[in-house]
């Protein structure tokens, strides 16, 4: 984690708050270290710059007034886009972060606004997969940085507003700023963990004293100690009070001694009542025998009524008997001739088979009486065709090599046609080579002229050239003449042996390109006549015309001809050869139609004997059918087992009435006898039996039950009283134990918050985490007293306050500064306005030094100082700008971010911000 460096590069900003169009800031211009100034007028868009570079890394700006959905410039035009586009470096690696916010702008066409969704891309120098998700990017910065935004912000960005509020901050706002740069909140959350752990305990304690007096309330008295337990309920100590268990256990132990007394009273009076139901059950006894004589004396007379009239149905059921014996044999007769119906219906089944076979033999003679005439018919059809057709295979022959005839006649005149084409070709062929061959044989000659010409030229300008150097009385070189009286001249027109040495090549390719082209023409000549002279001597062999016209249309007249006649044979030949295959067929039928119409014939003769063999054996069983019928009584089988049935129920009915009836009268006669005897017997019991008084006994049995149910009334409230009092005095016992138990953690849990949150009496008021803050704050106080004591030359020394103030909630950050000159501590909140200045950002500092420090060694090679100058004189803003320059040592620049004039003089590289009206802000860098 150590050694690591941020530093902007380049940052462009695009319709992004005050900026309206691109804006391209371009911090290497200002240098790698040193102090620059971004100025400009209030509102102009300064610390925008310092937003935009926030928003680049983190996706939020670095004010938390400014949200990012808020900062669409108002200035922009709809097509200008929104984002911001950062280039910054880390150990010595280059990264490009572009970002744009969430949205809305106006609709290019139509009205209304359209959204442009937030989205992120981080590109990496050293070709790694560009990241493009948000969260992804968000992951990555923070990985590469070591930061987030409220550590970025700490450390790059010193705002006088911010760090004033930290300098005169009590100690629980610094507290709360502390919290977000030092991560302690792990340690606020664990005190409100350990109060909220003190107010479970305490919620225990309470539950459980609810607990032990809802018990208490839920016990048991009696009348005369109602007050005694009202007094005991109300009191304070209720809940400790071990009076409260006396109370309870009196009340139990005289409860069991009424309990048992009540036990006594009850089982001496279910005694009495065991004895009154004894006798109430003779009593009882006695009147239910004295009933029971009366009825059975009723019961006899009824029953010697139903014996007399069963004893007359019996006899008129006996009369009847006779006549059953009599249906008996007719269901035996009836049963004897059941069989016969069988042999009936077998006889009936046989006929309808024989109808059957015979209605199928009837339709299979006709069947092969209708194949007779067919097959008879077309054997007459298939002899008349062949002998119609006897000659087609003959004609076919002789239409075949008709046309044979006639197709070597015709091809004769194809191929005479055919040449036709061939040999206008070759004559057109030769004519156009001929064309060629005069045209090139003019240009070689036009050519060669010139060349001779030229070759002339040559040989006189030779001459010339020689004819100049003569002399009278001198020989002449070529001629040896010693007079010269007209001598060549040179002329006008020169031509060197280059020139004419390359005409005559010229010349020459003419020349062989007209004997090629002659010898082309000599061979189309050739080819042409004798294509000619063949197709000639064709036509006249074939015509015996020599006139070539008339022999051309000769020729074209008969292949027309020729080509007729043939189509005409064509014809000829497909219908005779259709005829040869109806023939053809037709003698296959021939054999095929004889055998058919032979099985035919035996088929119809063998149905027609079948059929007589069939009709005669239907006239037998018909015959016997009637023979059969004749004997029977009923039409089938199933009427006369139906006629069985109905007999057979008669002879029934009269068997069972016969039975019933004797049943009856031996049913009834038997129960008589049993009536008189239980008569008897209940007479002799009833005269041996004691009286006794059947209300006087009642009387008495209310009487004891009503005691009764009042003590066991009695016994059911002991009861309940004894259960609940019990169940109070267990769970008092119980609550009693846990109370203990809860007071005791409370104790120690209320201890051990009271540490943490600093509420211990007679204690500085100091929380763990406000402890752990306290040594955060005395190193950054150390760091900014380094640069405080410079620049107010040894003067002022910050220092924070250890007494504690009385009254306060919380004390341990709150802070002092001590005064060197007069050796004075006072608050910091009375520096004046410089004064508190310097302090502030000599705090800032010291601040954003021990945040590196404390976040792993992290550096940020880069710083923005935001306003505060205009507080101080010439003096101190000299030990101010001192300072900050010795921040910019190595490799650090500084950029202070102000719109005092002095600054502008002093410091010389600028990034100018200026407002332009109604049209936002531009950027100008000066150097």
């Amino acid at each position: 984690m150590g050694g690591r460096a941020v530093k902007p590069l380049k940052l462009t900003i695009s319709a992004f708050g005050p900026y309206p169009n691109k804006v391209v800031v371009d911090f290497t211009k200002l240098g790698s270290s040193g102090l620059y100034l971004i100025t400009g007028n209030t509102g102009a868009g300064k610390t925008t710059i310092f937003d935009a570079i926030t928003f680049a890394l983190f996706g939020e700006p670095s004010g938390d007034n400014r949200k990012s959905d808020m900062l669409r410039s108002k200035y922009a035009d709809e097509n200008v886009k929104t984002y911001v586009e950062l280039e910054f470096s880390y150990k010595d690696k280059i990264y490009t972060v572009k970002r744009n916010p969430e949205y809305k702008r106006k609709k290019l066409k139509g009205d209304g606004f359209t959204k442009e969704t937030a989205d992120a891309e981080l590109t990496f120098s050293d070709g790694r997969t560009t990241v493009t998700k948000i969260k992804e990017v968000n992951e990555a910065i923070k990985e590469i940085t070591g930061l987030d935004r409220g550590k970025f912000t700490r450390i790059v960005m010193i705002a006088q507003g911010d760090f004033l509020k930290l300098l005169f901050a009590d100690t629980e706002e610094r507290s709360k700023i502390f919290r977000d740069i030092f991560r302690t909140e792990p340690y606020r959350k664990l005190q409100e963990r350990l109060k909220e752990n003190v107010s479970e305990s305490k919620r225990d304690c309470e539950d459980t004293q609810k607990n032990i007096l809802r018990f208490v309330e839920s016990g048991q008295y009696y009348g005369e100690n109602k007050e005694r337990f009202e007094e005991i309920r109300k009191s304070k100590n209720a809940v400790y009070s071990n009076e409260v268990l006396e109370f309870f256990k009196s009340q139990m132990d005289a409860d069991e001694i009424f309990l048992k007394e009540s036990e006594e009273k009850i089982s001496s009076t279910e005694k009495e009542l065991e004895k009154i139901n004894q006798n109430l059950g003779q009593a009882e006894l006695y009147k239910k025998t004295q009933e029971q004589i009366n009825l059975t004396k009723r019961e006899i007379e009824s029953f010697e009524m139903k014996v007399q009239k069963s004893e007359a149905e019996l006899k008129d059921a006996e009369s009847k008997l006779p006549l059953s014996e009599t249906l008996t044999e007719n269901i035996r007769e009836e049963k004897e001739k059941l069989p016969l119906y069988k042999e009936l219906d077998e006889l009936e089944s046989k006929r309808k088979k024989s109808a059957e076979r015979a209605d199928f033999i009837e339709k299979n003679y006709q069947n092969a009486e209708k194949s007779e005439r067919t097959f008879s018919e077309k054997l007459k059809e298939a002899k008349d065709i062949c002998e119609k057709l006897g000659d087609a295979e003959v004609q076919v022959e002789k239409l075949k090599n008709k046309k044979s005839d006639l197709m070597q006649r015709k091809g004769q005149t194809d191929e005479i046609i055919s040449l036709m084409p061939n040999v206008r070709k070759l004559n057109e062929d030769y004519k156009r080579l001929a064309v060629k061959y005069e045209k090139e044989k003019t240009d070689y000659e036009t050519k060669k002229a010139v060349y001779e010409q030229q070759e002339r030229n040559f040989f006189d300008e030779q001459a010339g050239f020689l004819a100049k150097n003569l002399k009278d009385n001198c020989p002449c070189p070529v001629c040896g003449s010693l007079s010269h009286p007209n001598p060549a001249k040179v002329s006008k027109e020169t031509v060197s042996r280059e020139q004419l040495e390359k005409e005559k090549s010229q010349v020459e390719k003419y020349r062989n390109t007209v004997l090629d082209t002659l010898t082309l023409l000599n061979q189309a000549k050739s080819t042409f006549e004798i294509a000619r002279d063949n197709i000639y001597s064709k036509m006249e062999e074939f015509t015996g015309e020599k006139d070539r016209k008339k022999a051309v249309e000769i020729i074209n007249s008969e292949s027309e001809k020729l080509s007729e006649e043939i189509k005409s044979l064509d014809l000829q030949i497909k219908k005779e050869e259709q005829n040869g295959r109806i023939k053809e067929k037709a003698q296959k039928d021939i054999p095929i139609f004889e055998s058919s119409l032979n099985k035919a014939i035996e088929e119809k003769h063998r149905s027609e004997i079948e059929l007589a063999r069939i009709n005669e054996e239907i006239k037998n069983l018909e015959k016997e059918l009637k023979e059969k019928k004749e004997k029977l009584t009923f039409k089938s089988e199933n009427d006369a087992k139906l006629h069985i049935e109905k007999l057979q129920k008669q002879k029934d009915d009269i068997t069972s009435a016969h039975e019933k009836a004797f049943k009856e009268y031996q049913e009834f006669k038997n129960k008589l006898d049993e009536k008189k005897a239980s008569h008897s017997t209940l007479k002799n019991q009833l005269e041996n039996m004691a009286s006794f008084d059947f209300a006087e006994l009642n009387s008495k049995k209310s009487e004891l039950l009503k005691e009764k149910e009042e003590l066991q009334k009695h016994q059911k409230e002991y009861n309940l009283r004894l259960s609940s009092n019990k169940t109070a005095v267990d769970n008092i016992k119980k609550y009693t134990v846990e109370l203990e138990k809860s007071e005791k953690k409370y104790q120690m849990v209320k201890l051990l918050s009271d540490t943490a949150s600093g509420n211990l009496s007679g204690k500085d008021r100091i929380s763990i985490e406000t402890f752990i803050q306290m040594t955060y704050f005395d190193r950054v106080i150390n760091r900014a007293n380094v640069r405080l004591m410079r620049m107010s030359y040894g003067q002022y020394e910050l220092v924070r306050r250890t007494e504690s103030d009385k009254g306060r909630a919380q004390s341990g950050l709150e802070l002092d500064v001590i005064d060197h000159y007069n050796g004075t501590k006072r608050s910091v909140k009375s520096l004046s306005g410089g004064e508190a200045f310097k302090a502030s950002l000599s705090l800032a500092l010291g601040m954003s030094d021990e945040i590196q420090s404390s976040s792993g060694g992290i550096q940020v090679d880069s710083m923005f100082i935001d306003e505060g100058f205009g507080s101080l004189d010439d003096e101190s803003l000299n030990q101010a700008i001192g300072v900050l320059q010795e921040l910019t040592a190595g490799n650090k620049p500084v950029g202070i971010i102000s719109h005092v004039s002095e600054l502008k003089e002093r410091i010389d590289r600028q990034i100018v911000v200026t407002k332009q009206k109604n049209y936002g802000s531009k950027v100008e860098i000066k150097i």
